[in-house]
């Protein structure tokens, strides 16, 4: 599996989602599983939509 692509980008950290929903990423040709994705919950999404939000400030005061 590809480790790397298991994790969400949020508060310029990755980290695993705290969804209790795993979701197979799979080869469509030979049904490999690539990678095992926990999905983000409504926290993760709120604390993504924080961050976000803050870091567009902080680009925004720096043109």
């Amino acid at each position: 599996m590809y480790e790397k692509w298991n994790k969400q980008f949020i508060g310029g950290q990755w980290r695993e989602g705290n969804s209790e929903t795993v979701y197979a990423d799979k080869n469509p040709y030979n049904d490999e599983t690539l990678a095992e994705i926990r999905l983000a919950n409504v926290e993760d999404i709120d604390e993504a939509y924080r961050s976000a939000k803050e870091a567009q400030r902080e680009w925004g005061l720096a043109r």
